[in-house]
C-alpha cells in the first residue's frame, strides 16, 4: 500500500456520495468508468508511453489514494507515480485482433479497484496492426468524470506531438488538483451558492411524485448496454429539425428525451437527469471528479405544440447551466427527501462535439465502454461532427430492467427523434 503523504485533503462534494456507495459494495466494479482511443496511423509507441507516463506526473487525479481518518470521514492523498505500469498488448497475431482486444477490455472493465492500495487507474495500448492501435484507460469515478477523461486524452495528445518535434510541453501542464478542491471549497462558502439554492428550490417546489420515479439503489450488479446509429443524413435531418424549432441539437435531443417520458408513463410534469461538468471555467482543464447531475422539468401534454416544447426543454436547460455547482445530493437534502428516492428515472447525456484528436499523422478517435452506475435509466447521444452520424448507448440497470431492454428503448427514442424531424412546429 502507497504510503501517506503530508498533504491529506478531504473529499470534494462531488466524491463523497460515491465514496460511501462504494463502502457498501467494495467488491463492486460499478464505478469504473472507461473510454478507449482507436488510432490509425503510424504511432511511436514507445514515444506514446512516454507521453502517458508525462501525463500521469502532471494528471495528480489519476494517482489518489483514499482512506478513512481518524474521525471516520473520508480522505485522499497523492501517491507517487512510479508504480503505474502501463502495459503493451501485441494482438497482431489474433484472427481477429479487434475482437481480441474488446474482450480484453470488457474483462478488464469488471475488475474492482481498491481505494486504499490504488492504483486507480489503469492503462493499455494494444497492437492491432501496422499502423492501428487501441490506447484503453479505465479509472475509478472518485478520480475522473467524463469531463475529465477528454482533458487527459487531449494532454496526452498535446504530450506526444510535442515530443515528437522534439519540443517541451512544459509550458501547458495540467494545473494541480488543489486548484480544483479550491474552487469546490471557494463555491461551497460563496454567495453564488446561496443564490443556486434559492434557484433550485424554486424549480423544484410542488414536485410530484411520478409512479415510476426513480430509486437511489445499491449499486447495480450488472448494466447492460445497447448501441444504436443514426447515420449522416438521419443526423442532417434531425439537425435541421433543430434550426427550425430555434433551438440547439442539445435541446431538441432533451425535447425528444422528456416527450419520450410523457409518451412512456403519462406524465405531464416531467423530469429527466441532466449530467454536467460542475465547475466553473477557471478550472475548466484540471483533471477530477465535478460532475453533477441537474433535474430538467419540463410541463408537457397532448396539447403542448412541438415549439411549445422544444421551447420550454431549450429554456429549462439554459436556466439549469447557470446553477450547474450545486449539487444534486443537496437538493434531495433541501427537498427533505432523505428516503432513497431519486427525482427522475431516466439520466439523458447529450455530447454535441467531435471527440477525435491527431497524434503526429496518426488520427484517433475516443469511444466510451462504461459512464458509471446507473439507478434504471441513461441514454447517452454522441454527435460525431466528423461526418459519421450520431451514436446512441441505451444503459439498462439489470436489476430492475430486463437487460434486452435498451433495443426497444433505442428504437422507441429514434421514432420520437424522427417525429420531431418531420413534424411541424405547430403540430400538438
Amino acid at each position: 500500500m502507497a504510503a501517506f503523504g503530508s498533504d491529506v485533503r478531504n473529499l470534494m462534494a462531488g466524491q463523497l456520495g460515491i465514496w460511501y456507495a462504494q463502502q457498501l459494495a467494495p467488491d463492486n466494479p460499478g464505478y469504473n468508468v472507461s473510454e478507449y482511443l482507436e488510432i490509425h496511423g503510424d504511432l511511436d509507441v514507445d514515444l506514446f508511453v512516454a507521453a502517458l507516463r508525462r501525463t500521469i506526473d502532471e494528471a495528480e487525479t489519476l494517482r489518489l489514494r483514499f482512506r478513512e481518518g481518524a474521525d471516520g470521514a473520508p480522505e485522499q492523498f497523492v501517491a507517487e507515480s512510479d508504480a503505474y505500469p502501463i502495459e503493451i498488448v501485441d494482438l497482431r497475431a489474433e484472427a481477429d485482433p479487434r475482437t481480441a482486444a474488446e474482450r480484453r477490455m470488457l474483462a478488464d472493465l469488471r475488475i474492482p479497484m481498491d481505494l486504499a492500495a490504488g492504483p486507480l487507474a489503469c492503462y493499455l495500448v494494444f497492437r492491432l496492426g501496422a499502423d492501428h492501435f487501441i490506447w484503453y484507460m479505465r479509472a475509478h469515478h472518485l478520480v475522473l468524470d467524463g469531463h475529465s477523461t477528454w482533458v487527459v486524452a487531449n494532454r496526452v495528445a498535446e504530450v506526444y506531438n510535442a515530443l515528437l518535434v522534439g519540443q517541451s510541453p512544459d509550458d501547458t501542464a495540467l494545473a494541480p488538483l488543489a486548484v480544483l478542491a479550491g474552487a469546490d471549497e471557494a463555491y461551497r462558502h460563496s454567495p453564488e451558492h446561496t443564490v443556486d439554492q434559492t434557484f433550485w428550490l424554486d424549480v423544484l417546489a410542488d414536485l410530484p411524485e411520478q409512479a415510476d420515479q426513480g430509486k437511489l439503489r445499491r449499486l447495480p450488479d450488472a448494466i447492460k448496454r445497447h448501441t444504436d446509429d443514426v447515420d449522416r443524413a438521419g443526423a442532417d435531418r434531425f439537425k435541421e429539425a433543430a434550426r427550425r424549432l430555434d433551438t440547439s441539437f442539445a435541446g431538441l435531443v432533451v425535447a425528444a428525451a422528456v416527450l419520450y417520458e410523457h409518451r412512456t408513463n403519462g406524465a405531464r410534469d416531467v423530469v429527466i437527469g441532466l449530467p454536467v461538468r460542475g465547475r466553473g471555467k477557471a478550472v475548466f482543464a484540471v483533471p477530477g471528479n465535478t460532475s453533477n447531475v441537474l433535474p430538467i422539468r419540463v410541463s408537457v401534454d397532448p396539447t403542448t405544440t412541438l415549439a411549445e416544447l422544444a421551447g420550454r426543454a431549450s429554456s429549462a436547460v439554459r436556466e439549469a447551466l447557470h446553477h450547474q455547482q450545486y449539487r444534486y445530493e443537496d437538493m434531495l437534502r433541501d427537498l427533505k427527501q432523505l428516503d432513497g428516492r431519486s427525482l427522475f428515472s431516466l439520466v439523458l447525456n447529450v455530447m454535441p462535439f467531435d471527440y477525435s484528436m491527431r497524434l503526429g499523422g496518426s488520427t484517433a478517435v475516443a469511444r466510451n465502454l462504461s459512464s458509471g452506475p446507473i439507478d434504471d435509466l441513461r441514454i447517452d447521444v454522441y454527435d460525431r461532427l466528423a461526418g459519421d452520424g450520431i451514436q446512441i448507448d441505451v444503459d439498462v440497470n439489470c436489476d430492475i430492467r430486463d437487460p434486452e431492454s435498451g433495443r426497444g428503448i433505442a428504437d422507441c427514442f429514434i421514432r420520437v427523434l424522427e417525429w420531431i424531424a418531420t413534424a411541424e412546429p405547430g403540430d400538438p
